[in-house]
């Protein structure tokens, strides 16, 4: 897997699954504890071409270099209604993230801590939504990019 963190990116594979963090075997082998609010999104590392293709960057919001909210109450919060209603009908979204980079896709499912999109050139990204800064409904022609 390919984690984009604040402040850079890391590949492994996911070992543990712990309450807050991610237990991560990187490439040496070193064993590394990823707090799971430093991960913006991650993807799987063969999909890497597809996914990048996909992703663009708010430079202006990217200068801002903002980081994680800890607070739950001060994140940006989606109603879980508009994102069932955007799964079920298939309609992409945008998803602007704290780091700038800028993610539309379909979602494939999603969870109150995370949400997985599919994008245009058919890579998956696992957006965590304490990594949001903004999201907003793509128009519905927009569907015809999405197989």
């Amino acid at each position: 897997m390919v984690f984009e963190l604040y402040g850079g990116h890391i590949e492994g594979i996911i070992s543990r699954r712990l309450t807050y963090a991610l237990a991560v075997v990187l490439v040496n082998g070193e064993v590394h504890h990823l707090e799971k609010l430093n991960i913006k999104y991650m993807y799987k590392q063969d999909e890497m071409s597809q996914v990048v293709q996909d992703i663009e960057v708010d430079a202006d919001l990217k200068a801002q270099n903002l980081v994680s909210i800890v607070p739950r109450s001060e994140r940006f919060q989606i109603d879980d209604r508009v994102l069932a209603r955007c799964r079920k009908e298939k309609n992409p979204v945008r998803l602007i993230l704290r780091g700038g980079e800028i993610i539309t896709g379909v979602i494939s499912w999603f969870s109150q801590y995370e949400m997985k999109i599919f994008l245009a050139h058919g890579g998956n990204v696992i957006v965590f939504r304490h990594g949001l800064h903004k999201l907003g409904l793509t128009p519905l022609n927009a569907q015809s990019q999405f197989p």
